[in-house]
């Protein structure tokens, strides 16, 4: 019984330090204000959409969007065609750097959408980048993970998930970037554990209008092959793994 309780704790604690949420943005390497709203004196600058906590969210939850509650916020940060994007990962609020950005047990892919702020019920998500898996190497915690998944990568650099911002038509947009954590759900999709935020960006220029995308949720289902079940301890199974949303969308 004793030993039980202590595997639970432990279970417990490692499900806890597995959570993580989006604090920051970096335009072309040079850091935002921090833009969650969730320190001291910064809701006057906040650009990511209300996020309750840093839990994640699961299949069929309305909030999938933007996270819960996903309601808008002051700040639009202005960025242009080109742009190096970076957002910044940790665990809970950054009161102690020694947390890990994300469980190193929790693999899968990494992606960003975009949508028009106008229609974020729409079919308008359109996926701009995706980091899912490499063959080259393996989880040294679990030799029955192999190969590099996007987590894996985000979290070897600290949480920076960096992407380009496409050329699309001037207006304002919500930037959504997303993990998806598979460690649960090798049979059943609902255990797939999402987090994502929406970033509110002003864009300036002249791009392209954005083309159709998908809808969230409807569109993150729990059919086969629709990228939320997948036994990451089967050799080599992210080697033909397709994740959500289909492929990366050229923009411009």
């Amino acid at each position: 019984m004793k030993s039980s309780l202590i595997l639970a704790f432990t279970a417990g604690l490692q499900l806890a330090a597995a959570h993580t949420t989006v604090f920051q943005v970096q335009i072309n390497d040079k850091p935002a204000p921090r833009g969650d709203g969730r320190s001291p004196g910064s809701k006057a600058t906040q650009y990511i959409r209300e996020v309750s906590s840093n839990k994640p969210i699961y299949l069929g939850d309305q909030h999938m969007a933007c996270n819960n509650p996903g309601t808008p916020v002051p700040v639009w940060l202005d960025v242009k065609a080109g742009d190096k994007i970076s957002a910044l990962w940790h665990h809970d609020d950054m009161k102690n750097n020694r947390d890990p950005v994300l469980d190193p047990s929790h693999h899968g892919p990494v992606q960003v959408y975009i949508a028009p702020s106008s229609n974020i019920t729409g079919n308008s998500w359109v996926k701009i980048a995706s980091d899912v898996w490499t063959k080259d190497g393996h989880d040294p915690r679990n030799d029955k993970v192999t190969g590099t998944y996007g987590t894996d990568r985000l979290i070897s650099k600290s949480g920076v998930q960096t992407f380009t911002m496409p050329s699309v038509a001037a207006g304002n947009y919500l930037l959504r970037p997303e993990i998806i954590a598979l460690h649960g759900a090798s049979k059943d999709a609902k255990q797939a554990q999402m987090y994502m935020a929406c970033i509110q960006v002003k864009v300036s220029g002249n791009g392209s209008p954005l083309p159709a995308g998908i809808k969230l949720p409807d569109s993150y289902t729990g059919a086969p092959g629709g990228g939320l079940v997948l036994d990451l301890y089967i050799k080599d199974s992210g080697r033909t793994y397709k994740p959500p949303g289909g492929p990366v969308v050229r923009i411009g």
